[in-house]
């Protein structure tokens, strides 16, 4: 868990499709955060770069669509983390675990979650791939 205990800044946030298809899952820049606190909690903030105003329900909706939060414990088991959720942005992450891979390279993390369905595009599957710059 030392490895990871600390802040993390977000530096990329692909998704690769089975197909081979790479997309930018919040777009170029994408901003975020994520740390792993020595009593074994994870808190993570991912957004797009340029998120629209708050203003009418389309421009709330592509803001909540541009974003990802999340915290609860996490347990760290070879090159694999998991954390089971308590606080998520989307209600039906509540009391799930999510599986991340773990790569760390010096000061650069890399996580990449299990094979899924992206939930913006149904019917495809692929993983997302993560990578942080370790906060100084």
């Amino acid at each position: 868990m030392k490895l990871l205990t600390g802040g993390w800044i977000l530096q990329s946030a692909n998704f690769e499709f089975e197909d081979g298809e790479i997309i930018e899952i919040y777009g170029p820049n994408p901003m975020g955060a994520v740390v792993f606190g020595e009593q074994g909690r994870m808190i993570a903030i991912l957004t797009a770069n340029n998120r629209p105003a708050t203003g009418d329900d389309d421009s709330r909706a592509e803001l909540f669509n541009t974003m990802l939060a999340y915290s609860g414990k996490f347990k760290l088991s070879g090159d694999t983390f998991t954390t089971t959720v308590d606080i998520s942005w989307v209600t039906e992450w509540l009391g799930t675990e999510q599986l991340r891979y773990v790569h760390l390279d010096g000061d650069i993390l890399s996580l990449r979650t299990p094979v899924h369905e992206h939930p913006r595009h149904p019917g495809r599957r692929g993983f997302g791939d993560l990578r942080w710059r370790r906060e100084k």
